[in-house]
Protein backbone atom coordinates (compact mmCIF):
# COMPACT_ATOMS: atom_id res chain seq x y z
CA UNK A 1 0.00 0.00 0.00
CA UNK A 2 1.47 3.06 -0.65
CA UNK A 3 1.86 5.87 2.01
CA UNK A 4 -0.05 8.12 0.56
CA UNK A 5 -3.06 10.06 2.70
CA UNK A 6 -5.95 8.60 1.46
CA UNK A 7 -8.27 11.92 1.08
CA UNK A 8 -5.02 14.27 -0.35
CA UNK A 9 -6.78 17.09 2.40
CA UNK A 10 -10.52 16.89 1.55
CA UNK A 11 -11.62 15.30 4.70
CA UNK A 12 -14.96 15.88 4.12
CA UNK A 13 -14.49 14.10 0.73
CA UNK A 14 -14.12 10.97 2.48
CA UNK A 15 -16.88 11.47 4.78
CA UNK A 16 -19.33 12.12 2.21
CA UNK A 17 -17.85 8.53 1.09
CA UNK A 18 -18.60 6.92 4.34
CA UNK A 19 -21.63 8.27 4.31
CA UNK A 20 -22.79 7.22 0.97
CA UNK A 21 -21.48 3.70 1.54
CA UNK A 22 -23.56 3.78 4.80
CA UNK A 23 -26.83 4.73 2.98
CA UNK A 24 -26.17 2.63 0.20
CA UNK A 25 -25.81 -0.33 2.89
CA UNK A 26 -28.63 0.79 4.73
CA UNK A 27 -30.91 0.28 1.82
CA UNK A 28 -29.53 -2.97 0.98
CA UNK A 29 -32.47 -6.24 1.70
CA UNK A 30 -31.51 -8.23 3.93
CA UNK A 31 -32.24 -11.64 4.07
CA UNK A 32 -33.25 -13.44 7.38
CA UNK A 33 -29.41 -14.44 8.10
CA UNK A 34 -28.54 -10.42 8.11
CA UNK A 35 -29.20 -7.40 9.91
CA UNK A 36 -29.44 -4.25 8.61
CA UNK A 37 -26.73 -1.36 8.92
CA UNK A 38 -27.73 1.19 11.66
CA UNK A 39 -26.92 4.70 12.69
CA UNK A 40 -24.98 2.81 15.80
CA UNK A 41 -22.49 1.31 13.26
CA UNK A 42 -21.90 4.65 11.44
CA UNK A 43 -21.20 6.24 15.44
CA UNK A 44 -18.99 3.37 15.81
CA UNK A 45 -17.20 3.43 12.69
CA UNK A 46 -16.07 7.23 12.60
CA UNK A 47 -15.26 7.07 16.42
CA UNK A 48 -12.99 4.06 15.31
CA UNK A 49 -11.49 6.42 12.53
CA UNK A 50 -11.28 9.76 14.60
CA UNK A 51 -8.96 7.79 16.22
CA UNK A 52 -6.37 6.90 13.50
CA UNK A 53 -3.98 9.80 11.48
CA UNK A 54 -4.80 7.55 8.40
CA UNK A 55 -1.60 9.08 6.72
CA UNK A 56 0.44 5.86 6.82
CA UNK A 57 -0.13 2.82 5.43
CA UNK A 58 -0.31 1.12 8.79
CA UNK A 59 -3.06 3.15 9.89
CA UNK A 60 -4.90 2.57 6.39
CA UNK A 61 -4.86 -0.65 6.97
CA UNK A 62 -6.39 -0.28 10.53
CA UNK A 63 -9.03 2.00 9.24
CA UNK A 64 -9.99 -0.84 6.26
CA UNK A 65 -10.39 -3.27 8.84
CA UNK A 66 -12.36 -0.78 11.30
CA UNK A 67 -14.89 -0.04 8.34
CA UNK A 68 -15.05 -3.44 7.35
CA UNK A 69 -15.40 -4.65 10.77
CA UNK A 70 -18.26 -1.97 11.36
CA UNK A 71 -20.30 -2.35 8.20
CA UNK A 72 -19.86 -5.86 7.01
CA UNK A 73 -18.86 -8.55 9.56
CA UNK A 74 -22.21 -9.06 9.97
CA UNK A 75 -22.63 -10.58 6.58
CA UNK A 76 -22.31 -14.53 5.53
CA UNK A 77 -18.61 -14.16 3.36
CA UNK A 78 -20.66 -15.13 0.50
CA UNK A 79 -22.06 -11.87 0.47
CA UNK A 80 -19.43 -9.48 1.31
CA UNK A 81 -17.56 -9.14 -1.69
CA UNK A 82 -19.23 -6.78 -2.89
CA UNK A 83 -19.47 -4.51 0.16
CA UNK A 84 -15.09 -4.94 0.57
CA UNK A 85 -15.30 -3.49 -2.51
CA UNK A 86 -16.79 -0.50 -2.03
CA UNK A 87 -14.80 0.16 0.99
CA UNK A 88 -11.37 -0.82 -0.50
CA UNK A 89 -12.38 2.10 -2.85
CA UNK A 90 -12.61 4.45 -0.06
CA UNK A 91 -9.20 3.43 0.65
CA UNK A 92 -7.51 3.77 -2.89
CA UNK A 93 -7.33 -0.25 -3.08
CA UNK A 94 -8.17 -2.02 -6.05
CA UNK A 95 -10.26 -5.08 -5.57
CA UNK A 96 -8.02 -8.00 -5.16
CA UNK A 97 -5.97 -5.95 -2.50
CA UNK A 98 -9.08 -5.32 -0.82
CA UNK A 99 -9.87 -8.76 -0.77
CA UNK A 100 -6.07 -9.72 0.44
CA UNK A 101 -6.55 -7.89 3.16
CA UNK A 102 -10.32 -8.81 3.93
CA UNK A 103 -9.75 -13.01 3.36
CA UNK A 104 -6.18 -13.48 3.10
CA UNK A 105 -3.83 -11.93 5.39
CA UNK A 106 -2.74 -13.22 8.58
CA UNK A 107 -2.53 -11.26 11.77
CA UNK A 108 0.62 -11.52 14.31
CA UNK A 109 0.17 -12.35 17.36
CA UNK A 110 2.37 -11.77 20.53
CA UNK A 111 1.72 -12.18 24.12
CA UNK A 112 4.98 -12.88 24.97
CA UNK A 113 5.50 -9.17 27.13
CA UNK A 114 4.48 -9.26 30.53
CA UNK A 115 2.68 -5.45 29.82
CA UNK A 116 1.41 -5.62 26.28
CA UNK A 117 -0.89 -7.85 24.33
CA UNK A 118 -0.57 -7.57 20.74
CA UNK A 119 -2.71 -8.94 18.37
CA UNK A 120 -2.71 -7.52 14.47
CA UNK A 121 -2.33 -3.71 14.81
CA UNK A 122 -3.83 -3.88 18.46
CA UNK A 123 -1.70 -3.25 21.56
CA UNK A 124 -3.66 -3.52 24.94
CA UNK A 125 -1.87 -3.20 28.23
CA UNK A 126 -1.90 -5.82 30.64
CA UNK A 127 -3.21 -5.23 33.70
CA UNK A 128 -2.65 -7.49 36.79
CA UNK A 129 -4.34 -7.27 40.08
CA UNK A 130 -1.50 -7.50 43.14
CA UNK A 131 -0.18 -10.92 43.72
CA UNK A 132 -1.81 -12.53 40.10
CA UNK A 133 0.60 -14.27 38.18
CA UNK A 134 0.41 -14.75 34.29
CA UNK A 135 0.20 -17.98 33.42
CA UNK A 136 1.32 -19.38 30.35
CA UNK A 137 -0.25 -22.59 29.88
CA UNK A 138 -3.49 -22.36 27.50
CA UNK A 139 -3.65 -24.01 24.26
CA UNK A 140 -4.79 -21.80 21.34
CA UNK A 141 -5.29 -22.45 17.80
CA UNK A 142 -3.68 -19.24 16.23
CA UNK A 143 -6.05 -19.85 12.85
CA UNK A 144 -6.84 -17.01 10.70
CA UNK A 145 -10.44 -16.61 12.08
CA UNK A 146 -9.51 -16.67 15.70
CA UNK A 147 -7.24 -14.24 15.05
CA UNK A 148 -9.03 -12.18 12.97
CA UNK A 149 -12.38 -12.37 15.94
CA UNK A 150 -9.55 -11.78 18.66
CA UNK A 151 -8.39 -8.51 16.69
CA UNK A 152 -12.21 -7.64 16.43
CA UNK A 153 -12.60 -7.90 20.38
CA UNK A 154 -9.15 -6.37 21.23
CA UNK A 155 -10.13 -3.20 19.20
CA UNK A 156 -13.59 -3.26 20.89
CA UNK A 157 -11.67 -3.63 24.39
CA UNK A 158 -9.54 -0.28 23.12
CA UNK A 159 -12.36 1.43 22.17
CA UNK A 160 -14.24 0.80 24.95
CA UNK A 161 -17.28 -0.58 23.07
CA UNK A 162 -19.78 -3.67 24.05
CA UNK A 163 -17.81 -6.42 23.16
Amino acid sequence: MENLPIWNDNLQLFQMKIFQLYQSLQNTKGSIHTRLVTLRDLLKCCHRLSSLSISLSVDRQLAFYDVLDCFASFLPKTNRSEIIHSIGTLFNMNNQEAEFYAFKSMLEFDDHDNQYFTIGHIKLEIQKKKNQLLQQQYCFAKTRTAMFILERIARSVQMNEPV
